[in-house]
């Protein structure tokens, strides 16, 4: 198990079928695949062209460099991995081959479709539609003389067991059909022939509501899309375990998703669809979050823009990107993962208790209470946040400026942010409020005020927006840009862009300098395991993210552009 697409097939298990002709007619095959599945799934995946989409992917530069890359080969150790590579033995003997990219190629066609029953035994029905020469020549009819001939529906199909697994099969005019449990297959079997005692997983609500929610330009037949019942996949413990996102409690206040990609010549777009089972709170300050898209600067790192946030969402960001005092204990809702990769500690490592608390610090505390009330006291109507990594001149260091914009209700009161903002540092960062005197420094043809001291912040306050950064550098690409274009039309929620192109090298480079160390057996995360996936995906050149919510209909657009 040295390859990825032994992770891939695995969670597809034998889903891919082989090839007879069978004596039963298809109906319309312009029909979704979805009437065809049967219902009881957790989630189901939908190709307009499988064939074509795994050939270019065994054949992409992405997925040779991610085959040699640190990312794949700590992945490849595990837990879940090694799960998974059980899993795939399993069915191997059960179907009687190993189901790995090359024989998957044989058996996948165009229109595809498959349905996941249960994740822990990967039980699933998989259709393709295959062309006529393929159907006489695939993996299955190498071998198919050890599988047992059975029939349900009137229609003939193929049956093979091994250790508690089943591969099953069957072609149904130009379409084959392939399932881990006997009882999936018969009932697409009968689908197929137009029975209807069954219900097929189109007639799902959570599977209607989902493509009933599409955007009018985004309908129809996609490129790949997945829909899920996102309230019954959060209560299995798997999707507990190995949910890199942790926000399992977000999620749970939707109950179906659906996600579809469509390829352009120059981007892949993405759409999004999730379902609340209760309305929520909708945004509602379009005018403020599309008047702080003007002071986006071109070819920012990442921008971040936020419709109605609460002062405490605010004072969280502000904290994090200026201020490096003592962290307050986080609350968790969730008890921590129990890790089984890497090392627990260090033999001679006697010194650190684990049965008390850290001693507190000699330092001072953060105070923001000053800064939350003016921020309670604003009425936020829009949050806006800039960051990006500027050339040094050294070129050895790595620079991160970042910069926020407040839109409040009224006008801000720049005496009081001050004050605030000085209270809030001054008992760690100073004594005597020294490096804490704020000066006026000319920016963009403004004058913003700086503090004299070693700790990086700016102020500028215009009105109804309060600006604050490490630098006045930022905040004045950020006036000059609002200045020379038009009001941007593009409302939303939530919008955001990471430019990959221009922030893939400076990131490396940073995590190289702080992951630098003698130790044995360290392991250099972010430098090597997630530099090597960015490097891998170079070929992208930047995502952006909209966001538009209805308080029970949430839809969200992204756009990844290639590099060119």
């Amino acid at each position: 198990m040295r390859t990825a697409h032994r992770f891939v097939v695995s969670t597809i298990c034998f889903g891919i079928c082989a090839a007879f002709w069978a004596l039963a007619q298809v109906p319309n095959p312009s029909r979704p695949l979805s009437e065809w599945l049967p219902g009881g799934a957790l989630f189901y995946l939908e190709s307009s062209d499988f064939a074509s989409q795994l050939r270019d992917w065994n054949r992409s530069d992405i997925k040779a460099k991610w085959l040699v890359s640190k990312n794949h080969e700590e992945f490849m150790t595990t837990r879940l991995m090694l799960k998974l590579k059980d899993v795939y033995e399993e069915f191997s003997a059960a179907a009687g081959f190993q189901p790995d990219l090359r024989e998957l190629e044989t058996v996948a066609g165009t229109q595809s479709a498959i349905a996941v029953y249960d994740i822990r035994q990967l039980d699933f029905v998989y259709i393709s539609r295959l062309p006529a020469a393929q159907l006489g020549a695939n993996v299955f009819t190498r071998v198919r003389s050890s599988y047992e001939t059975r029939a349900a529906a009137g229609q003939s199909y193929f049956a093979r067991q091994s250790g508690g697994r089943t591969a099953a099969f069957a072609i149904a005019g130009e379409y084959v059909v392939a399932s881990t449990r006997e009882d999936l297959l018969s009932t697409a079997l009968e689908l197929i022939q137009g029975g209807t005692a069954r219900l097929p997983v189109s007639q799902e609500p959570w599977s209607q509501d989902a493509l009933r929610a599409l955007p009018a330009d985004a309908t129809g037949p996609a490129y790949l899309r997945l829909v899920m019942d996102l309230a019954s996949v959060i209560k299995t413990p798997y999707f507990r375990s190995y949910w890199i996102q942790r926000n399992t409690n977000d999620l749970q206040t939707y109950y179906a998703f659906l996600t579809q990609v469509n390829r352009k010549t120059d981007a892949f777009e993405e759409t999004r669809v999730l379902l609340r089972s209760d309305e929520a709170q909708a945004p509602n300050h379009a005018a403020a979050t599309t008047d702080l898209q003007r002071f986006v600067p071109d070819g920012v790192g990442l921008f971040r823009l936020w419709d109605t946030p609460s002062a405490n969402f605010a004072l969280r960001l502000i904290r994090q990107k200026f201020f490096d005092g003592p962290v307050d204990a986080t609350r968790r809702n969730d008890a921590p993962a129990l890790s089984f990769d890497g090392f627990a500690g260090a033999a001679g490592d006697f010194q650190t208790r684990i049965d008390e608390p850290p001693k507190p610090s000699l330092a001072g505390e953060l105070i923001l209470e000053p800064l939350k009330g003016l921020l309670e006291s604003a009425g936020l109507e829009a949050v806006l946040h800039l960051e990006s990594t500027p050339a040094t001149d050294d070129s050895v260091f790595v620079r991160s400026d970042a910069a926020i914009a407040l839109r409040g209700a009224s006008a801000w009161d720049a005496d009081a942010v001050r004050a605030a903002l000085t209270s809030a540092v001054a008992s760690y960062q100073s004594v005597a409020n020294i490096g804490l005197q704020w000066r006026n420094v000319a920016a963009a043809g403004v004058t913003v005020s700086q503090w004299n001291g070693l700790l990086p912040l700016t102020v500028y306050v215009d009105g109804q927006t309060l600006w604050i950064a490490r630098s006045p550098r930022l905040i004045g690409n950020a006036l000059e840009h609002a200045s020379s274009v038009a009001r941007p039309s593009q409302t939303g929620g939530y919008l955001a862009r990471y430019n990959h192109g221009t922030e893939l090298s400076p990131y490396l480079r940073m995590m190289r300098m702080l992951d630098l160390s003698n130790q044995s057996n360290y392991s250099s995360f972010f430098s090597e395991n997630v530099g090597s996936l960015a490097l891998s995906l170079n070929s992208i050149e930047s995502v952006s993210v909209t966001v538009n919510d209805s308080g029970l209909v949430q839809r969200q657009f992204l756009r990844y552009e290639l590099a060119r």
